[in-house]
C-alpha cells in the first residue's frame, strides 16, 4: 500500500464531529496582524508593494475554510525588481561591521520573541496545526536568530604561513556572497525564514523570500517586525508572494533560482 508522505503536500484537514479543530480567527490574536500587514501588499523594493498586475491570492484557515486575508498575486516582473534593488542593497548591508549585523538580527529575535502568542495564534489560523506546536515553532525560529546573531561575530578568516618561505604570508577572508535567495514551505512557515534569513544576514547578503502561497500572512508578519521595528535596512530583506494557480508561483520561483544576481538559493519543500 503507497501511503504519501504529509510533507510533500498539504493535506487536507478533516472535521470531526464533536471535536473542534480551530478556533475562529476572530478569537484568535491575529487581529493586530492583519491591521499591521497592509493588506495586498507584499514586501519588496524596500516597501510593501501590490502586485504590478494588481492580482491578489486568498488566504483561507484550512480547518474552517474562513478567509483570513489577501496578498499579492506576483510574478517573475516583482521577482526582477526585487533582486535589483536587494543587489544594490546588499553592498551597504555588507559593509555594516559584524556588531552592526549582531545588533539588528539580535533585535529581530527580541521582537518575534516579545510577539510569541499573537506569531503563534497567526500560525494556528494559517497553517492548522495545534498551538503548542505553533509556540514551539516560533522559540525555534527565535533560538536559530540568535545563533546567527552571534555568529555575525565570529566569521574569521585565517593565516596560513608559507610552506617555502618565512616572508610570505596567506591570508583567507570571507566575503558575503551577494543576493540570497529563499523558498520555504508551507508546514514550517516562521521557523523556516528565521533559519534561512539569520544565516544570510549575518554573513552579509540581502534575501528574496518566496513563502508557500498557504502561509504568505505569518512570513509578511515576519519581515514586518524584522524591517519595522529590528531596523533591517530596505531592501535587505524581501517577501514576494505568489499563487500557483496561475503560474505566478512557478515564475517567482525561476525567478529566485535562474536569476544571475542571485547568488545561493535556500530550498526547503517539493520541486512541484
Amino acid at each position: 500500500m503507497f501511503v504519501k508522505k504529509w510533507w510533500l503536500s498539504r493535506p487536507n484537514i478533516v472535521h470531526i464531529p464533536g471535536i473542534k479543530m480551530s478556533l475562529s480567527s476572530s478569537r484568535l490574536g491575529i487581529s493586530s496582524w492583519l491591521q499591521l500587514i497592509p493588506e495586498n501588499r507584499a514586501f519588496y523594493s524596500g516597501k510593501w508593494e501590490p502586485s504590478l498586475s494588481g492580482k491578489t491570492l486568498s488566504v483561507l484557515n484550512p480547518a474552517t475554510g474562513e478567509l483570513l486575508g489577501s496578498v499579492p498575486a506576483c510574478s517573475r516582473d516583482e521577482c526582477e525588481i526585487s533582486v535589483n534593488v536587494a543587489s544594490i542593497s546588499q553592498k551597504e548591508w555588507a559593509l555594516k561591521t559584524p556588531d552592526e549585523r549582531y545588533s539588528v538580527i539580535r533585535k529581530w529575535a527580541d521582537t518575534i520573541r516579545q510577539n510569541i502568542d499573537s506569531l503563534a495564534d497567526l500560525i494556528v489560523a494559517e497553517n492548522g496545526k495545534s498551538l503548542s506546536d505553533a509556540r514551539t515553532e516560533v522559540l525555534s525560529g527565535v533560538s536559530a536568530l540568535e545563533w546567527y546573531s552571534e555568529e555575525a561575530k565570529r566569521v574569521f578568516g585565517y593565516h596560513i604561513p608559507s610552506l617555502r618561505s618565512h616572508s610570505r604570508h596567506q591570508l583567507i577572508v570571507h566575503q558575503p556572497i551577494g543576493v540570497v535567495g529563499v523558498i520555504t514551505p508551507w508546514n514550517f512557515p516562521l521557523s523556516m525564514i528565521t533559519r534561512k534569513v539569520g544565516a544570510a544576514l549575518a554573513s552579509g547578503c540581502s534575501v528574496i523570500v518566496k513563502p508557500a502561497e498557504d502561509t504568505p500572512l505569518t512570513s509578511l508578519a515576519v519581515a514586518y517586525l524584522g524591517v519595522e521595528k529590528a531596523g533591517i535596512p530596505p531592501g535587505v530583506l524581501n517577501v514576494i508572494t505568489a499563487a500557483g494557480d496561475d503560474s505566478g508561483a512557478e515564475q517567482v520561483g525561476n525567478g529566485v533560482c535562474t536569476h544571475p544576481l542571485v547568488r545561493l538559493v535556500g530550498f526547503t519543500g517539493s520541486t512541484k
